[in-house]
């Protein structure tokens, strides 16, 4: 499946940074129960993001693509709740890190949401 307006090199790459940066930032939470359970959640959707656009990536259609890219804007979503709820909760909500991972979070948002509704039927 080709994607006109991004390489697909430089999203699945921006993809993989963005998911190792997360988990590098659960390193640095101290492992209260809440926590515990927050990043395992984290981990998961953020780790799907990339997997799914791996998915839609191999797609033998445009069916198969678009719902994988809609897997990928779930994802996104649900790793931008737990980003938010770890910010809110934790004293690391002034973490520069943190802020760039919301940053960016929102950014891939955009980009999937983008290519969601690019390939929409009309």
């Amino acid at each position: 499946m080709n994607i006109s307006t991004i390489k697909t090199d430089e999203l699945e790459s921006r993809t993989l940074r963005f998911t190792k940066s997360t988990v590098f930032l659960t390193e640095y939470i101290d492992d209260s129960i809440h926590n515990k359970e927050f990043i395992k959640r984290i981990i998961n959707s953020v780790t799907n993001i990339g997997a799914h656009y791996l998915h839609a990536r191999e797609a033998c259609c445009e069916k198969e693509f678009l719902l994988n890219i809609k897997d990928c804007n779930r994802d996104i979503s649900e790793t931008m709740y737990w980003l938010k709820l770890i910010r809110d909760t934790n004293s690391l909500w002034g973490n520069g890190h943190l802020k760039c991972l919301i940053t960016e979070c929102h950014e891939l948002e955009n980009i999937f949401r983008a290519i969601e509704v690019n390939l929409k039927p009309v």
